[in-house]
């Protein structure tokens, strides 16, 4: 499992990589929490795009609480008002 971070830049930073699964709470737990203790800030506002598992949306409520803004892929990747699928930039 891999935490990747995006800055202002929008230049992506590999955050943490752990062995093990999104299913498997002990995991995530111990990852989010690595992060907390090497200085991320529970408490600031963040937007974190995850798979559809259970374990990571509930770990990720638990140690970030109401600053997390939670989000699947899936939901951005949904066709607009036009229909028309999100594009890449060539």
């Amino acid at each position: 499992m891999a935490e990747i971070g995006v800055d202002g830049n929008g230049d992506k930073h590999v955050l943490a990589v752990v062995e093990g699964t999104t299913e498997n709470t002990v995991v995530v737990q111990a990852l989010l929490d690595n992060l907390v203790g090497r200085g991320l800030d529970p408490s600031a506002p963040r937007l974190f795009i995850v798979d559809s598992t259970k374990a990571l949306s509930k770990a990720t409520r638990n140690t970030l609480g109401v600053g997390a803004t939670i989000t699947t892929p899936s939901d951005h990747t949904a066709p607009s008002d036009t229909g028309r699928q999100h594009q890449r930039p060539s």
